[in-house]
C-alpha cells in the first residue's frame, strides 16, 4: 500500500489522497532492473521492492544491453549515475539510440558524489534523479507513480510528454 505522511490539516490532502487511490487501482507487478555495480546495494533495494514486483539485478552495464537487445523489457530501469564500466548517463545515451522505450523508464540513483562530467550529463537529460540512501516508503511510492505513468501510455523522453496504447496490467493467475 502507498503511504504518505499526508494529514487533513495539509491543503492538498485531498488530491494527493485521490492521486494516491488512482495510483493504487493501476497496480500490478512490475519488472523491475536495478543496475548498480555495488552488489550488496542492488540486493539492499531488491529486498525493499521484492514484495510488490519482481526484480532484476545487473552489475554490469553490458549486460543491461545485451538484456534489452534480446528482448527483454522492463517497467523500470533504478541506475546508479557513478559505475566503474560506464555511467549510468552513458548507459543511458547508449539506451536513447538503441531502445529509447526503455531509456525513457530509467531513473538515476546517486549518492550525490560524481564528476562534474557526470553532473552535467545528468543536468541535461529529462530522467528523474534520486539521492541515495532513501527511504524505504518514499521509495515505493516513487516505483509505483512511475509504473501508473508508464503503464498510461505516459513516457517523458527529451522534454515532451507523448501518449501511447494503454498497456494493462496482467493478471495473476
Amino acid at each position: 500500500m502507498v503511504t504518505t505522511n499526508l494529514t487533513m490539516a495539509n491543503p492538498n490532502y485531498q488530491l494527493w489522497a485521490t492521486y494516491l487511490g488512482r495510483v493504487d487501482r493501476l497496480r500490478c507487478r512490475g519488472h523491475l532492473l536495478v543496475v548498480d555495480d555495488e552488489h550488496h546495494v542492488a540486493l539492499a533495494i531488491e529486498e525493499s521492492l521484492s514484495r510488490d514486483h519482481d526484480i532484476e539485478i545487473e552489475l554490469r552495464p553490458d549486460g543491461v544491453m545485451r538484456r534489452i537487445d534480446a528482448g527483454e523489457r522492463f517497467d523500470l530501469i533504478l541506475c546508479d549515475v557513478m559505475m566503474l564500466e560506464c555511467t549510468g548517463p552513458e548507459l543511458w545515451s547508449r539506451l536513447a539510440v538503441e531502445h529509447p522505450d526503455q531509456a525513457a523508464r530509467v531513473v538515476f540513483m546517486t549518492e550525490g558524489v560524481m564528476s562534474e562530467r557526470a553532473r552535467a550529463s545528468l543536468a541535461a537529460m529529462p530522467n528523474l534523479c534520486i539521492r541515495r540512501p532513501f527511504d524505504v516508503d518514499g521509495m515505493r511510492a516513487l516505483v509505483w507513480r512511475r509504473m501508473a505513468l508508464g503503464r498510461a501510455g505516459r513516457e517523458t523522453l527529451g522534454g515532451a510528454t507523448s501518449v501511447r496504447t494503454v498497456r494493462p496490467c496482467p493478471r495473476a493467475t
